[in-house]
């Protein structure tokens, strides 16, 4: 999913300024825990983008999603170890295609009407539907019958069958090893049919009602969203607070000083404080950390000039200084290799990387077409100038000009733009809109094709909701991902996965930067939070000390 390190830029100063006012002096800034209302207080730089569970694919949208819905199965409270959840059990699996879920009989929308199966089969309905246009069609096209409904073919989709109230069957085209965790996406989660009829799909993530320990009590995009605790919800160990709420637009330096008195519960750690945070004997005890399987990278659209050459792509991965940038991100970070993190099924550490080698790139770039000196483009020569988008953050701000100043050694004129997260997530995601960015991808299910086939198949190249950013199409590549999705031996599946990734290195559609680790600071008097490998963070499990 699309990792969200960047705050909400199209807020005026002078609007900020007075929402930073307004938490200082609001209840959501007194010090200490808030157990009057038992309430956890969180506040992030980005604001929510949707909460319609067909739309969101990003960490900021899917947080809240989660505590508001629910899904088949889950991951347990520590690991990426798959369990039931509205299911009763794990499915029962025949031939690796035909999957039987058997539905608790105990749990119930906000609205009050109980879960069943066709609520499910709605919610892929809808996922599939191609006027929602949804970001997770592509992952749920081998089910038996979905590309024909999702291209306006067929009226209905074979493969998704309840042939009663408490049983949901799914049946894919082709084995798939990873569809467990696919299907535990929330693009996935029980949607009741009877309350998204009432609005537009633009209305519905402002109504939504699910099936989670919390519902929406308020939401105002851009500045605050409230879940509020559902009595009665099936399972004990979820939705232990009262209430969650969380400020958008708070920029992380402004989180921290808050946290620091005691104003809110969690906080980020920006990269120009992590040494005195590090350092500091007074932080370790609400420190976490965790090596995330994530990763950092530029993608440079295939589609448009000059990167549909691949002399351009290969020159400005030679340009970039990895090891100033890990200095950039106060050592927190690993320069990476290629596109699976260390921590992915599948990683190569003997990986062939690129390295810094200006003279290499220069040559590249000639070789391209490119003059590298201001004193050949001085005598007519024709120099490259490219656009650099970045989300609007100070840290991303900092990346972006390490490789505009790499990018100049080379004789790159680099222009940088820095806008909006949900307008960045609407226009990478479009064809033809941004022929060069920075992302962050975390991992949706600890399996290669997360990052492989979801971000490089040329397959999932669609006009818009584009998780293929660079828009790449190897036909070769494209072929062995198809033929990896199919296979049951693991073995020789990660070994054709590895193949993959080395023909993707060489093609070069992404600067491949870095693989981040993320660091927290959490209350004294918050416990049971803990950072997780697939879902960030769980909220859902926290509780207050001392509150009722």
């Amino acid at each position: 999913m699309n990792a969200c390190f960047c705050y909400n830029g199209a807020m005026h100063p002078l609007a900020r300024l007075a929402l930073l006012l307004s938490l200082l002096l609001s209840g959501c800034a007194r010090p200490g825990p808030d157990l009057t209302q038992g309430r956890l207080r969180l506040a992030d730089a980005v604001d929510i983008r949707t909460l319609d569970t067909a739309i969101g694919y990003d960490t900021a949208s899917w947080k809240f999603e989660r505590l508001i819905n629910d899904g088949l199965l889950n991951y347990a409270e520590e690991d990426a170890t798959l369990v039931p959840a509205v299911a009763r059990a794990l499915p029962e699996i025949v031939g690796g295609r035909r999957f039987t879920f058997h539905l608790r009989d105990d749990v119930r929308f906000h609205n009050g009407r109980r879960v069943v199966a066709g609520d499910f089969r709605y919610a892929l309905l809808r996922v599939l539907d191609p006027k929602t246009a949804s970001p997770g069609r592509g992952l749920f096209e081998n089910i038996v019958g979905a590309k024909a409904f999702s291209e306006g073919k067929a009226k209905d989709v074979a493969g998704l069958r309840c042939p009663d109230d408490r049983t949901f069957v799914v049946e894919l085209e082709r084995p798939d090893l990873a569809f467990l965790n696919v299907i535990s996406m929330p693009f996935a989660y029980a949607v009741p049919k009877e309350e998204v009829s009432k609005y537009s799909l633009a209305e519905w993530s402002r109504h939504t009602v699910g099936c989670g320990p919390y519902r929406l009590a308020a939401w105002e995009p851009g500045v605050r969203i409230r879940v509020e605790k559902v009595d009665g919800f099936y399972d004990p160990q979820r939705g232990k607070l009262k209430v969650i709420e969380q400020r958008s637009g708070v920029a992380d330096f402004m989180q921290l000083m808050m946290f620091e008195k005691g104003q809110i519960d969690v906080s980020g750690i920006p990269i120009t404080d992590m040494e005195r945070i590090l350092g500091d004997a007074r932080f370790r005890p609400m420190l976490r950390s965790i090596d995330e399987n994530a990763i950092t990278y530029a993608s440079m659209n295939c589609e448009m000039k000059p990167f549909d050459k691949k002399e351009v792509r290969q020159a400005f991965n030679y340009a970039i200084d990895r090891q100033r940038l890990v200095q950039l991100q106060a050592n927190t970070v690993k320069p990476a290799r290629g596109v699976l993190p260390p921590g992915m099924p599948g990683y190569d550490p003997a990986l062939p990387a690129y390295a810094f080698d200006p003279d290499k790139a220069k040559a590249l770039l000639a070789k391209a077409g490119y003059e590298t000196s201001a004193a050949a483009e001085a005598s007519g020569g024709r120099r490259l100038e490219v656009e650099l988008t970045t989300r609007d953050r100070p840290a991303e701000r900092r990346l972006a000009e390490s490789m505009q100043s790499d990018l100049a050694k080379v004789g790159v004129k680099v222009a940088i733009r820095s806008i909006a997260f949900p307008q960045w997530l609407d226009l990478a995601g479009k064809r033809k809109q941004m022929p060069f960015t920075i992302n962050a991808w975390f991992q949706d299910y600890p399996d290669p094709s997360n990052f492989l086939d979801i971000l490089l198949n040329g397959r999932r190249i669609t006009d818009s909701n584009c998780e293929n950013r660079s828009f790449y199409d190897n036909p070769t590549v494209t072929r062995l991902l198809d033929e990896a999705a199919q296979m049951t031996d693991s073995k020789a599946r990660l070994a054709l996965y590895g193949r993959v990734e080395r023909m993707v290195v060489d093609d070069a559609p992404w600067i491949f930067l870095y693989y981040p680790t993320r660091y927290v600071l959490v209350q004294p008097w918050v416990k049971g939070y803990q950072l997780h490998p697939v879902w960030s963070s769980r909220e859902d499990r926290v509780w207050l000390e001392g509150a009722n």
